[in-house]
């Protein structure tokens, strides 16, 4: 079968939910499927494991004509490419298009939903979504209620979709990455890596590090807050800022980490906890995702910008209950968070997705 990923490819400027896409394509390919991503950006190298085709905007910049012109030239990418299975894991507009094209030419459509605000269709305030048009909501809204399956990373995402959607076959499946061998080299410092927005909250780990000046601070990432984080960080001479960072140096940053902060308000099951568990690095994080974190002891779920502090110091001073965490958070990681795991369950999900006739 052929199964279309309208997703960009993974780079440094790009998030978790491209990395599993194209991780998850390529396993797919592996296990014989014709695999075919529609992106918004052209390919600077070959990808030989599936084809790539760009479908971008008519109109440069990020206003509404140049987002509302890329639809054109996706229904014209996807009719050439006349796919089976559609996989799309962006919330608002573009989700919306691809599910016209779907039903139209009577494909199937799966979304993938990356993160806990895409359930809410009330789009409130502080959702990070409040920002959608009237148009990109009601696309948004059209698309999870078109889709054949919705697939999430997390168990308390299917439960939020399963109380917004509840007529909608839910199914939750873990992310996975490569889990090499572990490496680990005498800590340095606390880390935090993620994209400079809102969501992120990243000026609290700015805070954390300038009250607790007696430790090291890395952060990693780019977005929209970087110039102010910049600045901010310039003040501090314990806090180490970079932009967004290639593979081998966030792994060497990982494998000389006393701890990973994460300052999300909000997440669907973030990379980053998987990324530090595959370092054994304990994690520290007002998120915990189905409990994980506190029934496995990978780290600390604190509730306040004071246990983060203290949970933080008391990672650094106590090696024994790094190393004990940090052992916990790798095992826990080998055991569900593989990525051959992730792609048999991709594989299994959308075979039943493609079995299916239209009026299922």
């Amino acid at each position: 079968m052929r199964i279309c990923f309208v997703a960009d490819l993974p780079s440094q400027t790009l998030g978790g939910a491209e990395l599993q896409c194209y991780l998850i394509g390529r396993g797919l390919a592996a296990r014989g499927w014709d695999v075919i991503f529609v992106t918004s950006k052209a390919l600077a190298e070959e990808k030989k494991d599936f084809r790539v085709y760009c479908a971008r905007p008519l109109f440069p910049g990020d206003r509404w004509l140049a987002r509302y012109s890329r639809a054109m030239q996706l229904f014209n990418v996807l009719k050439a490419v006349d796919p089976d299975i559609v996989l799309v894991t962006y919330p608002g507009s573009l989700s919306g298009f691809v599910a016209f094209y779907c039903l139209l030419y009577g494909k199937k459509l799966v979304y993938r939903a990356a993160h806990i605000y895409d359930a809410d269709l009330s789009f409130r305030k502080g959702t990070g979504w409040s920002e959608l048009g009237f148009v990109a909501r009601h696309l948004h809204s059209f698309a999870l209620k078109s889709a054949r399956v919705i697939v999430t990373n997390a168990g308390y995402v299917s439960d939020s979709f399963k109380r917004t959607l509840p007529e909608k076959d839910i199914r939750t499946v873990r992310n996975g990455l490569e889990i090499g061998r572990l490496r680990k080299s005498k800590p340095s410092h606390v880390l935090w890596v993620g994209r400079f927005d809102t969501l992120k909250n990243p000026a609290t780990f700015v805070r954390l590090a300038r009250e607790l000046q007696h430790i090291q601070f890395v952060m990693c990432g780019n977005g929209p807050l970087y110039r102010n984080i910049e600045i901010e960080a310039s003040r501090l001479g314990n806090l180490l800022l970079e932009n967004a960072v290639p593979e081998p140096r966030k792994r060497s940053l990982l494998e000389t980490a006393f701890a990973f902060v994460n300052t999300s308000l909000a997440e669907g099951f973030p990379n980053t906890l998987i990324e530090a568990g595959i370092h054994g690095v304990p994690y520290v994080s007002y998120v915990d995702p189905d409990e994980v974190i506190c029934r496995h002891r990978l780290g600390f779920h604190v509730g306040s910008f004071l246990e983060l502090k203290e949970m933080t110091a008391l990672l650094v001073r106590n090696a024994s209950l790094r190393r004990e965490m940090a052992v916990n958070i790798r095992a826990y990681v080998e055991r569900e968070h593989n990525i051959e795991k992730t792609v048999m369950s991709y594989d299994q999900l959308l075979r039943l997705v493609g079995s299916q006739n239209r009026a299922s």
